[in-house]
C-alpha cells in the first residue's frame, strides 16, 4: 500500500512540474509574438506607401 502513495505523490509532482513548465513557455511565447507584432508594425512604417 505505501508503494502505492509514493506512485501517487510522484506522478502528482510530475504533472504539477509539467504544467507548470508549460506555463512558463505559454508566457515566454506570449512575449515572442508581441515582439514579433512589434517587428510587423516596423516593417509597414518602414515601407513606403504604394501609389
Amino acid at each position: 500500500m505505501e508503494s502505492i502513495i509514493v506512485v501517487l505523490v510522484i506522478l502528482i509532482l510530475l504533472v504539477a512540474s509539467i504544467s507548470w513548465m508549460v506555463r512558463s513557455k505559454r508566457k515566454s511565447t506570449a512575449h515572442e509574438v508581441e515582439a514579433e507584432k512589434d517587428m510587423e508594425k516596423d516593417r509597414h512604417q518602414q515601407r513606403p506607401p504604394m501609389p
